[in-house]
């Protein structure tokens, strides 16, 4: 009886351009280990948010981040009740032979509010760039 493993008899039988009796085929080697890369870390999601948002905090582009965008708000919104207090405050002021003015300021308050506006927006964008220069995620 032949007394060669079960394999190898079936490798011999299914390999019709073996001869016969030649010891059997080695085993295929390894595949090699993928390339060590550093170019880039990899996406911490497998729908890109992560690179998405790198691009656009670098680049620029929307800003899809909560905490930005009600730190955003919250800064206009300071801005704008400083800018409409300072002027109201300005407008209220008695003149030096002590009356107030007269009329309505109702435009001055408009512009009090609209540089408060711009002022808290510059503002917060200086502060969510500094922040974004120490930024991980």
């Amino acid at each position: 009886m032949n007394d060669e493993p079960i394999e190898n008899r079936r490798a011999e039988a299914n390999d019709p351009d073996r001869p016969a009796g030649a010891p059997p085929a080695p085993p295929p080697p390894p595949p090699p280990p993928p390339p060590a890369s550093s170019a880039a870390p990899p996406a911490k999601s497998s729908t890109g948010g992560w690179t998405f948002r790198r691009v656009t905090d670098i680049i620029g582009g929307p800003n899809l981040r909560l905490f930005d965008n009600l730190f955003s708000l919250g800064s206009v919104l300071v801005g704008v009740v400083v800018g409409l207090v300072v002027t109201y405050g300005l407008i209220t002021v008695p003149d030096p032979d002590g009356t107030r003015g007269g009329g309505t300021y109702y435009g001055l308050l408009a512009v009090g509010g609209v540089i408060g506006l711009v002022v808290g927006g510059v503002l917060g964008g200086l502060v969510l760039m500094v922040l974004g220069w120490f930024r991980r995620d």
